[in-house]
């Protein structure tokens, strides 16, 4: 059975955006001054306007961020088989609400690494992606070589809009790696920093972008799980070729994804940014690309909500390392 749960609505995103800030400067002890005053007058607002089911779960991230900066008291190296029978229930269930229950009801036998990556996901998925890019950040840093963290923190910073951010470390990784799927992340992080560059970094991270996405293609050969991500690659290809003038190259791109998924709505809208470029404006073509790939709108006041573009699989260790 597939559970529904609460999704975030736009003042609970305003408030844990404010409260994930406001951790970090908790974490340096440094909110006690004006930044801090700052951003707690920010916060009245929204903390108004919130219903009392998003109250409760503003109360539950802030104890969960705690998780970040306060260490645990004990913690376990490996999971207990029990505990990996209810966490693979509750992803096939989709109950992220439930998942979040039981990694905190258990956090002492699950190592903090672990703990960081799922909570990162379920707040994620309830559409929180500030909170969750932050816990997933702190997997990278508890686990730094997990090819799987890496790839979600850099999706986390883009779905929260903080592609600036992934910036460094999608530089960073893409140099060794062959993970298709965090060379698809990183391909996306670099597209999108050529989006919103000054004209000679955009070309570079353009034509980054699309070395990048072409080696994902490549290594992702014809696994089905990744043929929304090879979809995506190819589009944006296709829409870093339109923005260098390249306009046949960003043809030929588009017919690769159109070949592959012929009714996806994302292939259509590019499509018709490729046919007409000279009737729609630059700003409405990056806003379009960036929905493309998942990232909040730039100018848009609501975007359309971004899910994480992978699926953990059904059992825990399949996402987590042992």
């Amino acid at each position: 059975m597939i559970m529904q749960n609460p999704r975030a609505g736009r003042w609970l995103e305003a408030y844990v955006s404010l409260l994930v800030q406001l951790h970090r400067l908790m974490a340096r002890n440094l909110d006690e001054g004006r930044e801090g005053d700052s951003l707690r007058d920010q916060m009245d607002l929204p903390w108004r306007r919130m219903t009392p089911e998003e109250i409760r779960m503003v109360r539950e991230v802030s104890a969960d961020l705690y998780t970040i900066t306060d260490p645990p008291a004990t913690s376990s190296d490996s999971m207990p088989v029990e505990i990996d029978g209810l966490i693979a229930r509750s992803l096939r269930d989709e109950d992220w609400v439930k998942l979040l229950r039981i990694v905190r009801e258990n956090a002492s036998t699950i190592p903090p690494h672990a703990a960081s990556f799922l909570r990162g996901y379920c707040w994620s998925q309830l559409g929180l992606h500030e909170a969750g890019a932050e816990f997933f950040e702190h997997a990278v840093r508890l686990k730094p070589d997990q090819s799987d963290y890496r790839a979600y923190l850099l999706s986390g910073l883009v779905r929260a809009g903080r592609e600036r951010e992934a910036l460094p470390f999608a530089e960073k990784w893409i140099a060794s790696s062959t993970d298709p799927a965090l060379l698809f992340a990183a391909s996306t992080t670099l597209f999108l920093n050529g989006l919103s560059s000054a004209l000679d970094d955009a070309r570079r991270f353009h034509k980054l972008a699309i070395e990048v996405a072409e080696r994902a293609i490549q290594q992702a050969g014809q696994q089905q799980g990744l043929l929304d991500l090879v979809v995506k690659a190819y589009l944006h290809i296709a829409l870093s070729h339109a923005d260098l003038d390249e306009l046949n190259r960003a043809k030929s791109a588009w017919k690769q994804a159109k070949q592959l998924a012929p009714n996806s709505l994302d292939v259509i809208l590019v499509g018709g940014l490729l046919e007409h470029p000279d009737e729609i404006s630059v700003e409405a073509r990056h806003d379009a690309a960036r929905e493309v790939v998942g990232a909040p709108s730039q100018s848009l006041e609501q975007a359309t909500t971004r899910t994480l573009p992978f699926a953990p699989g059904l059992t825990a260790h399949s996402i987590l390392p042992s």
